[in-house]
């Protein structure tokens, strides 16, 4: 038996660089979601830019990390730690 999910958007709250220098943005759900520009798979230009970033925040994305029930992504969790201190 599945559970249902009742809020799988979520907004963007801020972001980071990963390793391999790509934006990822931190979702007010504690996940992550990549935002690689990578076209026609992916078209995120916006998101090479401060500008483009900063126009989005706020803007909502489906969490498919909360679609599938996972917990919050480390990641996250330690910056929020570190923001708090």
């Amino acid at each position: 038996m599945s559970t249902l999910v009742t809020n799988m958007h979520h907004a963007i709250t801020g972001y980071f660089q990963d390793n391999a220098k790509h934006w990822v943005a931190r979702l007010d759900c504690g996940h992550n979601q990549p935002l690689i520009h990578n076209p026609p798979m992916s078209n995120n230009a916006w998101a090479l830019t401060e500008m483009g970033r900063d126009d989005k925040i706020g803007v909502m994305l489906v969490c498919t990390k909360c679609i599938a029930g996972m917990s919050p992504d480390r990641q996250f969790s330690s910056m929020l730690a570190k923001e708090a201190a």
